[in-house]
């Protein structure tokens, strides 16, 4: 196994920690801990507890690493190397192999599916005034990719329920250009008549777009406006071709389903110090999540968990 220690960077992170019910965040809480800046892809299906930990420096509460690959899944809540590990939950994250072609890649999706997407493609192209795709990737379109991600954003459940939509802020537009003048910023927008209507937003690096942030106007949610933007997406990603793979991120997700061609088991490791401040934070947010989930089945055993989601989602 590769020297994680050596070979991979961390950095010192103030980590947010949601306490949820649902899709209802309660509160969240910051920890300082060293967070490791790797790509899942590039790291082993056995987390070596040790080499980890040995990074651990007095001035954080400890260690994160995003979206590790498992062979098998991993007790909830361990004592490992004098720390506790926790990992909330295992999930698959999804990828989407940008060397085939086209033609390929189309063939994987049944004829009911497709026709779907097409449909709702033309629903979206007829109407008044049709609608635009744009590509964003010049430093000089960062300000304009910016206004339309953000006015999408704003009207998207994931902001207004959530919290999570497309950053703001003057730093967050500086941050934008840097990456585009190294070329690793690549996003898309549909347009229809002036207005944004869905967005996606992605860093590039070494061949792998990684997606990061998305989101649709929900006036449009009868066209599935994010669905057609993903499919004209990707038709332009393996059509111009020199992309290795999309990282639709952690979690699940009918979208990521729908495109992604594989994935793999996943968890974020938490290690943190046994005090007791922490243990009772990180306790706390396990019963709560586990509660969350209990509610979750029992809703869908009586088959409104949907149309509850939906109803939160149309109020927040």
């Amino acid at each position: 196994m590769e020297n994680l220690q050596t070979n991979h960077a961390w950095a010192r992170r103030r980590v947010g920690l949601r306490y949820m019910l649902g899709e209802w965040p309660v509160f969240q809480i910051h920890l300082p801990l060293l967070r490791m800046e790797a790509h899942f892809t590039t790291l082993d299906e056995h987390p070596d507890d040790a080499q980890l930990t040995a990074v651990l420096t007095d001035d954080v509460d400890g260690l994160l690493v995003r979206s590790h690959p498992l062979r098998h899944p991993l007790p909830r809540l361990q004592r490992v190397q004098g720390l506790l590990r926790y990992v909330p939950d295992h999930y698959p994250h999804y990828v989407t192999d940008l060397g085939d072609p086209w033609p390929t890649y189309l063939a994987r999706f049944t004829k009911n599916t497709l026709q779907k997407i097409q449909r709702n493609s033309r629903r979206l192209d007829g109407l008044p005034g049709g609608v635009e795709f744009r590509e964003y990737r010049q430093p000089e379109r960062m300000d304009e990719l910016y206004e339309l991600s953000r006015a999408v954003s704003a009207r998207s459940y994931q902001e207004r329920l959530l919290g999570v939509g497309f950053p703001a802020g003057p730093s967050w537009r500086e941050e934008m250009v840097r990456r585009a003048v190294l070329d690793g910023v690549r996003a898309w927008v549909m347009i229809h008549q002036g207005t944004p209507i869905s967005y996606q937003y992605a860093h590039l690096e070494g061949g792998v777009v990684r997606g990061l942030y998305l989101g649709y106007d929900p006036d449009y949610a009868r066209y599935s406006p994010g669905t057609v933007l993903h499919f004209r997406m990707f038709q332009k990603l393996m059509t111009d071709g020199g992309y290795r793979m999309f990282d639709h991120g952690q979690g699940e997700g009918p979208h990521k389903q729908l495109f992604a061609t594989g994935g793999l088991l996943c968890a974020d490791l938490y290690y943190v110090r046994p005090t007791l401040r922490l243990q009772t934070l990180i306790r706390l947010h396990d019963a709560t999540h586990r509660f969350s989930a209990a509610m979750g089945r029992r809703l869908a055993k009586l088959g409104v968990k949907e149309t509850l989601k939906k109803l939160m989602r149309k109020a927040a």
